[in-house]
């Protein structure tokens, strides 16, 4: 069922997308200074969901598209000070840990890792779930040098279709930029040791 409704959601974009000559296929997210870019579908909005900061430190950036604050994708970067190899099973572990964490401290079901890209880096995939309040996630970490790549998507799967469609685009399209990872900022005013993004909602 949840299957239809994400094939669902990815018809329905890809019919917004042939419905008119002005209708767009995609939006792109990039910005003066942000370390990273992307596309997501184009009935999206920026918006800022209600994370609970549970994390070790602050993001060095951070960005939100959505249907609202209870669905969305959310894309940051965090400074782990020191390189991480997805390679090394010291570094594996050290990012099952921190996957557990955020799902343990936010009320989540974790699912197995997978391996997979975000863009062209080398990555970690969690499927998260919550059976009784109707909502699946996905966390994915990425890393390049000592820049971590964090995407954390969440939606009402019997609601928004859109969501696990524009994750995966995102996750598609994901480009991250040299310019930048060691700035700070955020796009809505924008390790060895547990990667910092072991915050949530």
């Amino acid at each position: 069922m949840r299957r239809v409704l994400a094939l669902g959601g990815l018809v329905a974009v890809l019919l917004t997308a042939c419905g008119g000559d002005d209708a767009p296929a995609e939006r792109r997210f990039e910005q003066d200074g942000a370390p990273f870019a992307f596309a997501y579908p184009p009935d999206l909005v920026t918006i800022q969901p209600q994370l609970r900061e549970t994390e070790r430190s602050a993001p060095t950036f951070k960005t939100s598209v959505g249907t609202d604050e209870a669905n969305y994708v959310h894309v940051a970067t965090y400074d782990t000070k020191v390189p991480v190899d997805l390679a090394n099973p010291d570094s594996q572990n050290t990012v099952d840990r921190a996957a557990q964490f955020l799902a343990k401290n936010t009320g989540w079901e974790l699912g197995a890792r997978q391996q997979a890209k975000l863009g062209p880096l080398d990555a970690f995939v969690y499927p998260l779930e919550k059976i009784d309040a109707g909502r699946e996630g996905r966390l994915i970490y990425a890393f390049s040098g000592p820049v971590e790549y964090f995407v954390r998507c969440e939606w009402e799967y019997d609601v928004s279709p859109t969501i696990p469609v524009a994750c995966d685009q995102v996750q598609r399209t994901f480009e991250p930029l040299a310019a930048a990872a060691a700035t700070g900022g955020s796009s809505q005013s924008g390790t060895t040791s547990p990667p910092a993004s072991s915050g949530g909602d």
